[in-house]
């Protein structure tokens, strides 16, 4: 995937391995959610979304910690 490739060239803190499987998941979940949604399965897509909010956050943590492990002078 290009985008965990050029993250990880990017910031070597950032695993393109972990990377893909990331955006890998999240595409599997944003697909779960909005197949839910266009089946009315409202709960279906709340638990989706719910979850693929928790995964974003976990992800955004992580950017901000290769962030942080690159430049800890910054601080």
């Amino acid at each position: 995937m290009e985008i965990a490739a050029l993250l990880n060239a990017a910031n070597p803190n950032w695993s393109k391995e972990a990377y893909e499987a990331m955006f890998n998941d999240h595409r599997a979940l944003t697909t779960k959610g909005a197949t839910a949604r266009i089946l009315k399965r409202w709960s279906d897509d709340i638990s989706a979304f719910d979850e693929l909010y928790a995964r974003t956050m976990v992800m955004a943590d992580d950017l901000a910690d290769g962030v942080i492990r690159q430049f800890p002078e910054k601080i």
